[in-house]
């Protein structure tokens, strides 16, 4: 994996937002976490993988491998300590709330109080205050699904914990599925700790909170 190249990707072009966007859709369409957060209406998918493009190219870090045509295959959204998605006026005003009036009252609520009260709990219970202030988040990270299994994920969690280790912070992420648990404790992470999410209109489901520290 030593000859992957990792880059941070600082724009996009309107061709290149569609692909990347429907790369993410693709990836991520059965997960039961990406149903939950659309209230069980794919057809929403390729619009708010977008506007978390969007908004990690604004405020976060949108790392990225590209194929010998210069193609995204694989692609995560990182945050460093003191930033998150949609934390601030400036990410939500790229859409969120155009994104909020296409969910039910329902799913509605739940995005914006269920879903995020459960999550603080979860990891207050889980990182010291220290930790939860020196700590990267991975809001994304999905590969082509015709490019699996050829180490591009882990070449880019690799990178961010290079970019960790200049100031001794941790990367953390959640996953959905034993099988991805499986995935990244083969990246060096670690499971935390996981709960279990209700939703008022898709299946409940699990959450694993996976670290990995320098």
């Amino acid at each position: 994996m030593s000859n992957i190249n990792v880059l941070r990707v600082v724009t996009l072009s309107d061709a290149e937002m569609k692909a990347l966007s429907l790369l993410c859709f693709q990836a991520l369409r059965d997960d039961p976490g990406s149903a939950a957060l659309l209230d069980g209406n794919l057809s929403l998918g390729e619009g708010y993988f977008e506007l978390m493009i969007r908004a990690t190219l604004l405020e976060g870090y949108l790392l990225a491998v590209k194929n010998d045509a210069g193609e995204i295959v694989s692609v995560g959204a990182w945050f460093a300590p003191g930033t998150a998605l949609f934390a601030t006026e400036a990410q939500r005003a790229l859409g969120l709330q155009r994104f909020f009036s296409k969910l039910s009252p329902q799913g509605r609520d739940w995005y914006k109080t269920t879903y995020p009260n459960i999550i603080k709990s979860t990891l207050e219970g889980l990182f010291s205050e220290h930790e939860g202030s020196h700590r990267w988040w991975c809001s994304l990270l999905c590969t082509d699904n015709r490019a699996q299994n050829k180490g591009y994920g882990t070449a880019i969690v690799n990178y961010v914990c290079d970019l960790a280790k200049k100031n001794d912070e941790l990367i953390a992420l959640a996953c959905t599925t034993t099988e991805n648990v499986a995935k990244y404790t083969a990246m060096g992470m670690r499971e935390r700790g996981k709960t279990t999410v209700p939703h008022p209109h898709t299946p409940s489901f699990d959450i694993h909170v996976m670290t990995r520290e320098n």
